[in-house]
């Protein structure tokens, strides 16, 4: 046998030893089908192929299967509890947020059993995640079911800082418009949003903050020449 036959045998049995539920999780009618089977139904109160379907339904986007998940009731399926958030793992709602999937977070938010200001192991929010990867409607969506904007991380830094390194220039006006932010704050190594623009290069972004906030101009000076030394360090 040669050794690319070998390595598609390998993996078709890999994928037949999963669990139907995790396996189908793409078919949306077998898959819900399956949930009504008591079988089936005991596996995710008593193992944690639950949070692995779900998590696999995140990550497609399939909002049938997330919601026919979470409408379970939490005596069957506890899916605020992820099973190893002690080892860091990022739980259901920060993960939607990660990945942009506006239509799947808000099927999770909406559930209204879990805090949508909630902390993963690092001190992010869901806003910190959004705010991150540019995911302008989950940001809005936080803003306007009163998240704080504010909230800092273990490194100290807020959603704000996020965006502005990431150059997403429409979730951070979206940010500045929020009464009160605070447009100048500082992390744990005394940098701010602006400071992180300018370094990552992100110039409008830089000129959104100047313009719409109030921040230390001064900075900018020692941004452009931490960014020279960095990218003189680059491969």
């Amino acid at each position: 046998m040669d050794p690319f036959e070998a390595n598609y045998r390998a993996a078709i049995e890999k994928h037949l030893d999963e669990p139907p539920l995790f396996r189908l999780v793409g078919n949306t009618v077998v898959f819900k089908s399956l949930l009504q089977e008591p079988e089936h139904r005991a596996q995710l109160k008593h193992t944690d192929i639950g949070h692995d379907c779900l998590n696999r339904a995140i990550i497609q986007g399939n909002k049938e299967s997330v919601r026919a998940l979470v409408e379970l009731p939490l005596s069957e399926f506890d899916w605020i509890s992820h099973p190893v958030a002690s080892l860091k793992a990022m739980g259901h709602l920060h993960t939607a947020a990660r990945l942009g999937r506006f239509d799947v977070f808000k099927i999770l938010a909406d559930t209204g059993n879990i805090d949508i200001g909630g902390r993963d192991p690092f001190g992010m929010t869901p806003l910190h995640h959004a705010s991150e990867t540019g995911s302008k409607a989950i940001v809005e969506y936080l803003l306007e079911g009163g998240v704080k904007p504010d909230e800092k991380d273990v490194k100290g830094r807020t959603p704000l800082s996020y965006a502005a390194e990431k150059g997403n220039k429409e979730v951070v006006k979206a940010l500045l418009y929020v009464e009160g932010v605070e447009s100048d704050s500082k992390d744990l190594r005394g940098k701010s949003p602006f400071y992180y623009a300018v370094l990552a290069g992100k110039d409008e972004t830089a000129d959104i903050l100047k313009t719409l906030g109030s921040v230390d101009h001064s900075v900018e000076a020692k941004a452009k020449v931490d960014r020279m030394i960095y990218d003189s360090q680059r491969p």
